[in-house]
């Protein structure tokens, strides 16, 4: 499935400025999966421990200590985190998209949500909008 949604991102221009990625093993095999080609060819990666399995909380934590250059940033974490952090930020979307997000948030799918805020410290205090829930079954 990695592979497609990394395809998927590409042709759609979707390039984060950062990964903030989970030190496990199944998430650096997804990032090299979905960024093929030489490290130095992929968008600048974190990989740090505390999104491993992780809550939402500590996944806003990591969140908010982003430096504001960064525009566009994708975290690649864990389950049911993941979800439950979507599902806190995404306050409006295509109400079919917002319905599949709280259904199900399957391994290598992708939530696309835009905020209007300055800095990532002030995501919380906004609504986030769900543009895009994309998954690996809808290119089956």
């Amino acid at each position: 499935a990695a592979p497609v949604m990394g395809a998927f991102m590409r042709e759609n221009a979707i390039v984060p400025d950062l990964i903030l990625c989970s030190t496990s093993v199944r998430t650096r095999e997804t990032l090299a999966l979905a960024f093929p080609g030489p490290e130095e060819q992929r968008p600048p990666v974190v990989f740090t421990q505390e999104i491993y399995e992780a809550p939402p909380g500590a996944l806003m934590a990591c969140i908010k200590a982003v430096d504001d250059s960064v525009r566009s940033l994708l975290v690649l974490g864990h389950n049911p985190g993941s979800q439950m952090l979507a599902l806190q930020l995404a306050t409006s979307g295509e109400d079919d998209a917002m319905r599949r997000l709280s259904g199900k948030f399957p391994t290598a799918a992708l939530a696309r949500i835009v905020f209007e805020a300055d800095s990532w410290r002030d995501i919380l205090k906004v609504r986030g909008h769900l543009a895009q829930f994309i998954t690996p079954k809808q290119f089956a």
